[in-house]
C-alpha cells in the first residue's frame, strides 16, 4: 500500500486494509510519509528534516519516507519508492488517492510484472477538496489531473469512497464514470462485535452516570462549525428529557475560540451531555458500546461508518456549508442500504428534523427494527472482510 499518510493504532482505512491483509497471511508492506503525528498532518506541520525509517508493526512492513517535493501543503512525492517495490515484489499495489509516485508504480509493472494488479481508491470530492480557482485549475485539474490521466489506463481498479468522488474524477480529471466503482469506507466487524455486547453497554453507562434504560446519542470527531454540532446539542438540551443523553467523543479543531467557548457553554448548561475529546480508537468503540443511535448534522466523517458496525442507526445531514457559503448535497442516501439511515433534509436550521428523529427512536419498537437492519447493512455490505475481498479480485 502506498498512501500519504499512515498513523497506527487509528481507524483510517488503511489501517483497516492493513489488518484485513495481515489476517489473511499476505506479506504486506506499507510505504507512506514521515508523518506520525495526526495533528501535525492536519495542520501541516511538517519536518522537512524527517529521515526515513523502516520497521515492522503489528504484522507488517512499515516505510517511511520524507519527501522529494512538498509544494504549498497540496502537491507532494514521497521520495523514489523504486528499490522498496523491488524488494516487496508485489502482487498487488494499492495506491490510496493520487500520489506522485504512481510513475513508479506502473514503471515497476512494466518492468518487471505486467501481471501486477494496480488499484486506486479516491478520497476527494468537492465538499473537501477544490474549493477555490487556483485550487480547481491549477491543482487538481493541470498538476494532478495532467499526471493521473498519463497513467490512467494503468489502473484494474478505481474507486472513489462518496458518489461525487466519481463526479470530482470526472469533471476534474476527464476519468470516466464507466471506469469507476463506488468504494465506501467499511465497517471492521471484527472489532464491533467485541465490544457490541450487554456487558460494554452497562459498563460505560455506569460509568458515565447514565441510566440503562435512556435513549444515549453518539456524536463526534473534530468538532469543527461545519459539523453543526450545536444544532444537535441545542436540540438534547430543548427536550428537557433526562433519559436522552449525548455523548460526543472528539474535540475543537482550527475553528474559532468564540466557537469552541460558545458550544462548550451549552454542553456545561446541561447534565445530559458529555464531552469525552479525544481518546484512542478502542475507546471510541467502548462509548459508542454505550449508545443507542448517532447523528452527525451535518458533514461526512469515518465515525458514521464506525456507528454502524456497532449496530447504531445513523441520523446524519444530507447538506454541508462549504466555505463559500454553498450548500453541498452529500447525496448520503448511498449508505442507506435497508433502513438504515434517516436523512436530515434541512440546509440550515436542522434542529426541528433532529427532535422529530430523536422522538421516533424513543420508540423501542422502531429502534430495534432499525438496530436490526443496520447490523445487516454492516456484515453484508459495509465489512472491510468484503471490501478487502473486493480490492483482491480485481
Amino acid at each position: 500500500m502506498i498512501s500519504d499518510s499512515f498513523f497506527e493504532h487509528q481507524l483510517y482505512q488503511e489501517n483497516h486494509f492493513a489488518n484485513e491483509y495481515v489476517r489473511r497471511g499476505f506479506d504486506l508492506t506499507v510505504i507512506t510519509s514521515t508523518f506520525t503525528n495526526l495533528s501535525d498532518y492536519y495542520n501541516d506541520r511538517y519536518d522537512a528534516n524527517s529521515k526515513a525509517c523502516d520497521s515492522k508493526i503489528s504484522g507488517y512492513r512499515l516505510i517511511r519516507l520524507p519527501y522529494a517535493f512538498n509544494f504549498f501543503n497540496k502537491l507532494r512525492k514521497l521520495k523514489r519508492i523504486t528499490s522498496y517495490l523491488e524488494q516487496a515484489a508485489p502482487d498487488l499495489i494499492f495506491i490510496h488517492d493520487i500520489q506522485f509516485n504512481i510513475h513508479e508504480a506502473v514503471d515497476y509493472i512494466k518492468r518487471q510484472n505486467r501481471k501486477v494488479r494496480l488499484v486506486l481508491d479516491f478520497h476527494a470530492d468537492f465538499s473537501n477538496s477544490a474549493k477555490n480557482i487556483f485550487s480547481k485549475i491549477f491543482i487538481h485539474r493541470i498538476c494532478k489531473g495532467l499526471y493521473f490521466r498519463k497513467y490512467e489506463k494503468w489502473f484494474d481498479a478505481i474507486l472513489p469512497i462518496v458518489p461525487d468522488g466519481m463526479n470530482f474524477l470526472n469533471k476534474l480529471y476527464g476519468t470516466p464514470v464507466k471506469r469507476m466503482e463506488l468504494f465506501p469506507l467499511g465497517v471492521d466487524t471484527f472489532t464491533s462485535a467485541t465490544y457490541r455486547n450487554e456487558t460494554s453497554r452497562k459498563a460505560m453507562r455506569d460509568r458515565l452516570s447514565i441510566q440503562y434504560h435512556a435513549l444515549v446519542i453518539f456524536t463526534g470527531g473534530k468538532l469543527e462549525p461545519r459539523k453543526k454540532t450545536e444544532e444537535l446539542i441545542e436540540t438534547v438540551i430543548g427536550l428537557k428529557d433526562r433519559n436522552v443523553h449525548l455523548i460526543i467523543v472528539g474535540d475543537f479543531v482550527s475553528c474559532p475560540k468564540e466557537y469552541s467557548d460558545s458550544v462548550r457553554s451549552l454542553i456545561s448548561s446541561s447534565g445530559n451531555i458529555t464531552l469525552v475529546g479525544w481518546v484512542p480508537s478502542s475507546e471510541v468503540y467502548e462509548y459508542m458500546s454505550a449508545c443507542d443511535i448517532a447523528i452527525f448534522p451535518s458533514s461526512q466523517s469515518v465515525l458514521w461508518q464506525q456507528s454502524i458496525g456497532m449496530g447504531l442507526p445513523l441520523v446524519v445531514g444530507k447538506y454541508v456549508t462549504l466555505d463559500d457559503g454553498r450548500q453541498f448535497d452529500q447525496k448520503v442516501e448511498y449508505l442507506n442500504f435497508k433502513n438504515n439511515l434517516v436523512v436530515l433534509n434541512a440546509q440550515n436550521d436542522r434542529r426541528s428534523e433532529i427532535k422529530t428523529a430523536i422522538t421516533t427512536f424513543l420508540d423501542p419498537k422502531v429502534l430495534k427494527a432499525y438496530r436490526e437492519n443496520t447490523l445487516w447493512v454492516a456484515n453484508e455490505y459495509l465489512s472491510y472482510t468484503k471490501l478487502a475481498d473486493r480490492t483482491l479480485a480485481v
